[in-house]
């Protein structure tokens, strides 16, 4: 199975992210696992990218935009990619990743990991084609604790039928959430207009 990550490119983050990071992708490696990502050979990504390639991984795929290299210095792809795939706009690529991707497990990140954990959350739920996938949030140090709140509280206010937990599972370990992508049963989710 292949699983994608998304997460910061940054690397001015604690050595706590780093490590949870580096872990997931030895763990993906380990258990056999294709990993997704980004694609690049900078920051974070490259980082969980070289991780995966250590542990003996063999199935790195790289889903890169030509909308985001027109705005970003140095964006070129990571070396040691087994395949890469150019899209040219930021919605087809998030749209690639979710096809490619078996499961999908979101580690700690900025804008970009928002944008696409909103854009999986909101398709696993709406039913669009191909979204139903595990996904995962590996929130060992307490990132998405807030996060988390504050959208179970909005269905909690009705403001969905949906429950984050009906479309997301939330491990403290690397370990954990792969074990949950592996396992995962198909839910049965309500008509949110019914």
């Amino acid at each position: 199975m292949r699983i994608a990550v998304t997460l910061t490119s940054s690397l001015s983050v604690g050595e706590q992210y780093l490590t949870l990071a580096e872990s997931f992708a030895e763990q993906v490696a380990a258990r056999g696992h294709g990993l997704v990502f980004g694609g690049t050979d900078y920051g974070m990504m490259k980082k969980v990218a070289d991780a995966y390639l250590a542990a003996g991984g063999r199935d790195l795929v790289g889903v890169m935009s030509r909308q985001l290299e027109a705005v970003t210095v140095g964006y070129r792809a990571h070396e040691g990619l087994q395949t890469a795939v150019w899209v040219e706009t930021m919605g087809e690529r998030k749209d690639e990743i979710l096809r490619l991707a078996d499961g999908i497990v979101i580690l700690p990140g900025g804008w970009g990991t928002f944008d696409e954990l909103a854009t999986f959350l909101a398709a696993k739920a709406n039913k669009m084609p191909g979204a139903d996938k595990p996904i995962a949030f590996l929130d060992g140090s307490g990132f998405y604790e807030k996060l988390i709140a504050f959208l179970d509280d909005a269905t909690g206010l009705g403001f969905s039928k949906i429950a984050l937990a009906d479309i997301a599972f939330r491990a403290g370990d690397a370990k954990e959430a792969i074990v949950a992508i592996e396992s995962y049963a198909k839910v049965n989710l309500p008509d949110k207009f019914a």
